[in-house]
């Protein structure tokens, strides 16, 4: 039997990309999904083949221990790696020098494990909005206050001519305030792809580390992307999307003033990143991509 193992509960409306990505392969491979402890209990009764382990949230599972046992038992073991900062829970160090285990990520070969390979499980966020016209004027952003972000929030978040707008849980409000008391913000709720068209641009922004380390777009560029609202590039993160085939010097930006410009030139720049991105169909991609690797 082959399963995959997300360690915490996958439901129909979860936005978290662990549980999307574990649902997705359980059901493009179709095999049995093991997400929470009953389950896996279930499955140690079973000769396991193959067990495909997406990194998640181990820090509230309540089922690590059956976890190790049936990676212990399987044939192969398969990390899926969409986040760099999450590593292997403690008890699965064992995998790392054992020949049965590799690693799927999208990031490079970080801690050089003997069998990595990359792959852009961001691909899964893309979507297909509509066209729509914008309520809000100016720079939208949204996600957490991610202290590796830090840098780039004060250089495109302070207050300016260019209004600023940001969607984040509650408890990240008082940071970004500090940044810019005059910018907007809103409480993150729900299906963000249901918002995104209201605003008139966004940015996209990257980690420190992600400058000098390579890594697949974040969802935030997917997801952006599909709200066909125009995105704007900050110039640090070329690294990333020249990698991925996505840069575009029309699209990149070194600071808000450059925005406040561009934005002078605004459909017909989200006219060119639309048509650029018109037919592409990033699922099916990811798709033929993770069939041909698995």
């Amino acid at each position: 039997m082959n399963i995959v193992i997300n360690p915490t509960k996958c439901t129909a409306t979860s936005i978290t990309a662990s549980n999307k990505i574990a649902t997705w392969i359980s059901s493009l491979l179709n095999i049995r999904l093991v997400d929470e402890a009953q389950k896996a209990k279930k499955a140690l009764d079973f000769d396991i083949d193959k067990v495909i382990v997406v990194n998640g949230m181990f820090g509230f599972c309540d089922f690590r221990d059956e976890i190790a046992k049936l990676c212990r038992k399987a044939k192969e073991v398969i990390w899926v790696g969409n986040d760099y900062a999450i590593k292997l829970p403690s008890n699965l160090n064992f995998l790392k020098h054992d020949s049965k285990f590799r690693r799927i990520a999208q990031y490079s070969n970080i801690g050089n494990f003997q069998n990595h390979q990359y792959l852009d499980f961001n691909k899964l966020l893309h979507w297909q909005g509509k066209q729509k016209n914008y309520l809000h004027q100016g720079l939208f952003y949204y996600g957490a206050f991610r202290k590796d972000r830090f840098p780039s929030f004060k250089h495109w978040l302070s207050k300016s001519d260019v209004q600023i707008h940001v969607s984040t849980a509650i408890n990240n409000f008082a940071g970004f305030s500090d940044i810019n008391p005059e910018m907007k913000l809103y409480k993150a709720a729900g299906d963000i792809r249901k918002v995104l068209h209201q605003f008139q641009s966004s940015i996209y922004i990257e980690d420190e580390y992600s400058h000098k380390t390579l890594m697949s777009p974040a969802n935030r560029f997917y997801e952006v992307i599909g709200a066909k609202i125009l995105m704007f590039y900050d110039v640090k993160s070329k690294n990333t999307l020249e990698h991925a085939g996505f840069w575009h010097d029309d699209f990149s930006v070194q600071n808000i003033d450059e925005v406040k410009e561009k934005l002078k030139d605004y459909d017909s720049l989200r006219k060119k990143q639309i048509e650029m991105f018109d037919g592409k169909d990033f699922k099916k991609e990811l798709e033929q991509e993770f069939l041909k690797i698995i």
